[in-house]
């Protein structure tokens, strides 16, 4: 798996409103701006940030 590129969307279908019920936050470990996020039923769809500072590796915090 490679790393998104910034502004990238990640679709992470295994964390969709059928398996997990409610997200109240998430986050990019190592950066302090804000994300664009959606929770729906199938998927939780993840907007990178325009400016991402790392290029191998990223960890999301999900709330």
């Amino acid at each position: 798996m490679k790393s998104p590129k910034a502004g990238q969307t990640v679709t992470i279908k295994s964390m969709g409103k059928k398996v997990l019920k409610k997200v109240k936050n998430v986050s990019l470990l190592g950066y302090n701006g804000k994300l664009k996020w959606k929770h729906t039923t199938d998927a939780l769809e993840i907007t990178i940030a325009d400016i991402l500072p790392f290029q191998t590796s990223i960890v999301f915090k999900i709330n």
